[in-house]
Parts: structure tokens; C-alpha cells; sequence
């Protein structure tokens, strides 16, 4: 790092530590007046989805009447439509001047709530989880309005998807997501060719399949009722949210874009589950998890020792190459099941055909150090039957 840089950095720290401590004042004054200074990880799609979407829930649930700022630095708000939404619920500044001064009024914590709790604390449980389960079959707080219904419904018809089809969204996270820190979490990335089995059972079906994502991603083959909207020139935040928003369910991995499907209430069949504790976010999702395979051992660690033991949290790649643990992608036909299983749920029409006590016995194993210990989301009977020494 340039010494100019550094001597830059360091005046702006000591700069506003100095104008925090001249606001105290003015922070104590708003705080009585029961101002907060709402700091979200807007930067990521899903932190962004899902912690403001939390705050409001819990608002409602507590019947609290604190007014919450929002300051967001405009060039790198994750997605500008979702903001456009926000924007009903928060006071939300986007200028450099608002950035730095309400920074600085909450510097000290006297007016600021850190919605850290929602979706990022280490080691223990997500509120994010907690408030979900409180909520319940309550109506979701985002959801597309009658504007962008209509707008949708027409740049679908330009994406080549026929008038009145139903769809499903499918996402595989991938390799260039996220270039700056791509290497620590590479091992919650995924093949899209391992969906290809439970896209062809949709488009059997007569449904049409919307592959979501960005050009980092590899191409799909030509395939019947299949649109690769992730290299679509129609690419747009906009179209990104609406998409979403007008599927039947969605097929995805453990990313973002799979949390602001849950928020906005589309139900989630969620592949590669990784860190295992984690689960999901509504009762509407399953999902399965990917399996690790311990060099030690030579064999597939069952999920009671990992939920026994701090693997269950791992959260960076580096851990389980230390640990000689190999995480192991969910095949095609288990993410096939996966897929038949949300089908006959949302559908009314799925019957248990395996009586399985494992979904209780892995809840039960749970704690409150564990990511998703609220979380209401199930596992798939299938891949519990197939697996069930891994759940013994």
C-alpha cells in the first residue's frame, strides 16, 4: 500500500472520529427521538434481500415505532430496484454528504441498529431464522407490485417465454461471482449440469425454466422451453427482481439471489446446502445438503458428527481443506428428487411414502451455535431415504 494512501486513510479515521465525538450531542438528541441508523449489507444481493426485510417483520411483530435510516454508498447497492422497494419502509440517502454525516452520528452506536444479527453472526444462530418462524403464514412484505407485474409479463414475451406459461428459476452459484473473495467461498459453487435432469422433468411437464445469473457463467446448450437469461441482453436489476418474483418455485444453491426468492415468498428447492447447519429460510423451502467426505475416515461423515462438531459452521473453504474434508456436490438425480418433491408440494399433491423420523432427529441436533436452529425448512424425504446411514 502507497504511503500516501495510508497517510490518506488515516486522516479520514481520525477526521471522523473527531466529528463523531462534536455530534454526540445531536446522536443522543435523534436517539430520544427514537432515530436508527439502519446499517444492512447492502453490497450482497441476499444480505440485502433479507435483513431489511427482517427489520420490518420485526417491527410489526414487536410494534415497535423507531424510524430507521438507510445510507448507501450508490456504487455498490446490489440491486437498485429491490432499493426502489425498501424505499416505502426507510428514510434512504444515497448522497456522499448523508453517508458521512450519519456515519458519524452513529459512530459510537448511540442512534444505530446493525442488522448484523439477521443474517451474519458467527457461530450462533441467524435471527433471520427466528423472525421467519414468528411470522409464519403471514403476508410477505415484498412482493412485485401491479406496475412491474405488467412490465414483467411483457419482457418475459420478449425473452421468448409463451403468454400465460408457468416457470421455474433456476441458479447455480459459480466460479467468478465474486472475484474478490471467490477463493475463501468457492466451496458453496456448483455445476448448473447437475440441474439439467430436474430442468428436462420441467419442461415435460410443459413448464419453461429461467436460468438466472450473470456472463461469468458458462452457456447452456439449446434446450427446449429452457431461457438462458443470464446472458440475455435484456439483463437488468429490474428484470432480475421480477423474474423472481413471478416463478413458481425456484431451484437453487446456497447464494443470495436463492434468499430473495424466500423473501418475496416463492417457494425454494435448494440444492448444496453448505455450511450443513444452516437449512433454510421459510417453512415453503427443502432443500438437501451437500455431503463431506472425510480423507481421514475414507468415507462420508454421518450428520451427527458434523452437526456435533464446529464443521457444521465452517464457513470458509480453507477450513475443510485443513480438516481433509472434500465437499461433494448433490448429484443430478438426488437434485431430480428435490425437484419432483416441490412439484407435488406446490401442487397439494405430495403423500410421504417414507416415514422417516430422521427430519426430527436432525432438528433435534441443532443448538443455538448452529446457523439455521429456528429455521423451518425440511430436508428432502428423498435424499433422507437414500442417505439414511448419514442420518443413523
Amino acid at each position: 500500500m502507497k504511503v500516501e494512501t495510508i497517510l490518506l486513510k488515516s486522516i479520514y479515521k481520525i477526521t471522523t472520529f473527531l466529528i463523531s465525538l462534536i455530534l454526540i450531542p445531536f446522536s443522543i438528541f435523534f436517539h430520544i427521538l427514537g432515530v436508527r441508523h439502519f446499517k444492512v449489507f447492502y453490497e450482497r444481493i441476499g444480505h440485502f434481500a433479507v435483513e431489511p426485510d427482517c427489520l420490518i417483520k420485526e417491527i410489526k411483530l414487536c410494534k415497535t415505532k423507531h424510524k430507521h435510516i438507510m445510507v448507501l454508498d450508490k456504487n455498490f447497492i446490489s440491486n437498485y430496484h429491490l432499493l426502489k422497494y425498501w424505499k416505502k419502509h426507510f428514510y434512504v440517502y444515497e448522497s456522499k454528504i448523508m453517508f458521512f454525516i450519519v456515519n458519524c452520528l452513529s459512530n459510537f452506536g448511540i442512534m444505530s441498529f446493525d442488522g448484523k444479527k439477521y443474517l451474519r453472526n458467527k457461530q450462533q444462530f441467524q435471527e433471520a431464522y427466528y423472525i421467519y418462524n414468528k411470522w409464519g403464514k403471514r403476508n410477505v412484505v415484498l412482493e412485485l407490485n401491479k406496475k412491474d407485474i405488467q412490465w414483467a409479463n411483457e419482457m418475459l414475451s420478449k425473452l421468448g417465454l409463451p403468454k400465460n406459461s408457468w416457470y421455474v428459476v433456476v441458479h447455480a452459484r459459480t466460479e467468478g461471482f465474486s472475484r474478490v473473495d471467490d477463493h475463501i467461498q468457492n466451496y458453496r459453487n456448483s455445476n448448473i449440469n447437475n440441474m439439467l435432469l430436474a430442468v428436462k422433468r420441467i419442461t415435460d411437464l410443459g413448464g419453461w425454466v429461467v436460468r438466472i445469473g450473470d456472463k461469468n457463467m458458462p452457456k447452456l446448450k439449446k434446450m427446449k422451453n429452457v431461457i438462458d437469461y443470464a446472458w440475455s441482453n435484456l439483463k437488468s436489476d429490474r428484470l432480475d427482481f421480477c423474474v423472481i418474483g413471478k416463478a413458481s418455485f425456484m431451484i437453487g444453491n446456497t447464494s443470495g439471489i436463492t434468499c430473495l426468492a424466500s423473501v418475496m415468498g416463492i417457494p425454494c428447492a435448494v440444492t448444496n446446502v453448505v455450511p450443513i447447519s444452516v437449512g433454510w429460510l421459510t417453512e415453503k423451502d427443502i432443500f438437501i445438503p451437500k455431503l463431506l467426505w472425510s480423507d481421514k475416515l475414507k468415507r462420508n461423515l454421518t450428520y451427527k458428527e458434523i452437526l456435533e462438531s464446529e464443521i457444521s459452521n465452517y464457513n470458509y473453504s480453507n477450513q475443510y481443506k485443513n480438516a481433509r474434508i472434500n465437499v461433494l456436490e448433490n448429484s443430478e438425480t438426488d437434485i431430480l428428487n428435490l425437484t419432483n418433491e416441490m412439484l407435488s408440494k406446490i401442487n397439494e399433491n405430495f403423500t410421504d411414502h417414507f416415514s422417516c423420523p430422521f427430519q426430527e432427529e436432525f432438528k433435534h441436533l441443532l443448538t443455538k451455535s448452529h446457523y439455521g436452529y429456528f429455521s423451518k425448512s425440511r430436508i428432502s424425504r428423498s435424499f433422507m431415504k437414500k442417505y439414511k446411514e448419514l442420518f443413523l
